[in-house]
């Protein structure tokens, strides 16, 4: 409905600040860069509220010269992937695991087929949410990549 993000988590509701769950659909979901996020936020309270889990640094394409301490963009580093993918096996789903993209706990919908990356490091995800994000990435003509490790899908 337009405005500025809302999450319910108690971090935005009681201290009103950007949360890691806000930060989390910008960056991540909707491609932000930091440089994008800045329109008037200093940027200390902004990765404050990423915590100290690292969110900004997973994928982070700007780095600081610090000889100089001009922002120069870090290249991009190529995937290999090889002819031939071996699979591995599904990941055992621990009942406190969420889907990493409805956010649900895999144990609240226990009856909801799930699917696994199959190449890479086998985590699960709902079968429904995988089949939304499949059809959003083939309308942006985007490759299906894994949404935990961004390994090729297929």
């Amino acid at each position: 409905s337009g405005g500025a993000p809302h999450c319910t988590c108690l971090d935005h509701r009681i201290r009103k600040t950007t949360c890691k769950h806000i930060l989390f659909v910008l960056m991540r979901a909707l491609g932000l860069r930091k440089e994008e996020l800045l329109n008037g936020v200093e940027w200390a309270v902004v990765e404050s509220a990423a915590g100290e889990d690292g969110l900004f640094a997973v994928d982070a394409e700007y780095d600081v010269d610090d000889d100089a301490g001009n922002v120069v963009e870090r290249p991009k580093k190529r995937r290999k992937v090889t002819a031939v993918a071996r699979e591995v096996k599904q990941r055992p789903v621990d009942g406190e695991e969420s889907c990493p993209i409805c956010c649900c706990d895999f144990g609240e919908n226990s009856q909801a087929p799930l699917v696994f990356c199959r190449f890479s490091c086998g985590k699960s995800l709902h079968l429904a949410c995988f089949k939304k994000m499949a059809a959003f990435q083939r309308r942006a003509r985007a490759p299906l990549l894994c949404v935990y490790c961004r390994h090729p899908w297929d």
